[in-house]
């Protein structure tokens, strides 16, 4: 006569659950996931290394999971251009041969490839200047209105002494800026007097450069902050490059604030 077995339910399922857990890959060798998600700078200057806002040659810094979710150390990475006038060492250090123009490649490890990410190959940036007046007044509301009380005409344009082929203007630069009050640099975040803000109205103290080698930021000024009347904020933009100051910089804005009469 035949017996049947019956399991209980629950260490069925706990087997089934164990054995799919012991068919889990757990080489803490190998590749299983990767991430590539920045650059160190937006922009690399044509014949010159990928260099952090520093100054200091910065290669890609991919990184690979393996199975445990650990991030493996020395893991060895192969990137991939699809674009002329870059080239990426196995170490991850890019120099750009191009003269301008944007640049596509991603990383690559055990047969897993990252995103793509661009790079801007611009000419070098000589020389920064206002593109607006350097002392302007702001006459602010009371009580406080936002538009009214914000500041729009400052900006700086980056300029090459390296214009051959009529472009003249370096492309994805990063321009800092900075707010002075009373002698004093107003640190990141504090917007007891005023706040420097992007084309979306969002707080931001570094700009880009377009095309044309223009950045700009707003001023927002909030007159409850201010100490006197009339008073002044003062409004810095700076650009480096291999860690020096570009010429002309730090512009400076001086803004005179004064209430609505």
């Amino acid at each position: 006569m035949n017996r049947r077995v019956f399991v209980p339910i629950g260490l069925a399922l706990a087997a089934a659950i164990g054995a799919a857990c012991t068919a889990v890959p757990t080489d803490a060798n190998r590749a299983v996931s990767l991430e590539f998600d920045t650059t160190a700078f937006p922009a690399i200057v044509s014949g010159d290394t990928l260099r952090d806002s520093l100054g200091v040659t910065a290669p890609l810094h991919p990184l690979a999971y393996n199975s445990l979710g650990a991030v493996m150390s020395g893991a060895r990475f192969s990137f991939v251009t699809f674009d002329t006038g870059l080239t990426i060492t196995s170490a991850g250090v890019v120099t750009a041969q191009g003269r301008n123009g944007t640049v596509r490649f991603l990383a690559s490890i055990n047969g897993i490839q990252s995103v793509q990410r661009t790079l801007e190959i611009t000419r070098r940036p000589d020389t920064v200047f206002a593109t607006g007046k350097q002392r302007d007044t702001l006459v602010y509301a009371l009580p406080d209105v936002p538009a009214t009380n914000t500041y729009t005409g400052i900006g700086v344009t980056l300029v090459s002494g390296d214009s051959s082929g009529g472009v003249k203007f370096p492309k994805g630069w990063l321009v800092s800026y900075r707010v002075l009050y009373h002698g004093l640099v107003k640190p990141k975040g504090d917007t007891t007097v005023a706040t420097l803000l992007n084309d979306g109205s969002l707080p931001s103290v570094v700009d880009t450069s377009d095309a044309s080698g223009l950045t700009g930021r707003k001023l927002r000024v909030r007159p409850i902050g201010l100490l006197g009347n009339p008073d002044s904020v003062i409004v810095e933009a700076t650009a480096r490059y291999k860690g020096a100051q570009v010429r002309g910089s730090p512009v400076r804005f001086v803004i005179i604030t004064r209430p609505k009469s």
